[in-house]
Parts: structure tokens; sequence; C-alpha cells
């Protein structure tokens, strides 16, 4: 049984965890996504949540806003030609 605190959050918010990742690690992020769901959480992931033809940016932004927690998924060696590192620091 969680703290007050945990059920608090999972009573507000709709996601305790949004996943971002760049797409040569996708398959790290689905295997996130896949332990965080058997533990029980409730989690944005774009491959479970966006339907095709979906306004993509929008409902990513508004699905990141309210999360209790975000979870990068980035590349501990190389460098990205997209930016992805340089735009989640600003």
């Amino acid at each position: 049984m969680g703290t007050l605190e945990t059920y608090s959050v999972r009573n507000t918010l709709p996601y305790d965890c949004f996943i971002s990742y760049a797409s040569p690690d996708l398959s790290h992020a689905e295997a996130l996504y896949q332990r965080l769901i058997a533990c029980g959480f409730s989690v944005w992931f774009d491959k479970a949540r966006l339907r095709e033809g979906c306004l993509w940016h929008e409902e990513i932004e508004a699905a990141a806003k309210p999360a209790a927690s975000f979870s990068p998924c980035l590349r501990l060696i190389g460098n990205s030609p997209s930016g992805h590192v340089m735009n989640l620091r600003r």
C-alpha cells in the first residue's frame, strides 16, 4: 500500500510517468514501458497512446505537462544529429 503522498498524486494526475525517447532508443523505451505497466503504473508512451492521423505534437505536450514524472531515454554515447539532448536541456 502506498503512502498518502503517492495516493494523492495518482488521484490527481493522469499519468504516473511520461516516457520520452529518440527513435534509435525505441527498444529501450518499450522495455521501460512494459516494466512500469507490469508494476501497475499509468504510463504515457507514444506507441501506446497516439493514434494515426492525430495532432501528435499537441498530444505529446498535453500529456507531458501533467505527468507525475518524466523519464527521458538518452543515449550515453554518440551524438544525436536531431538535437534531442540539446532540446531537453532548455
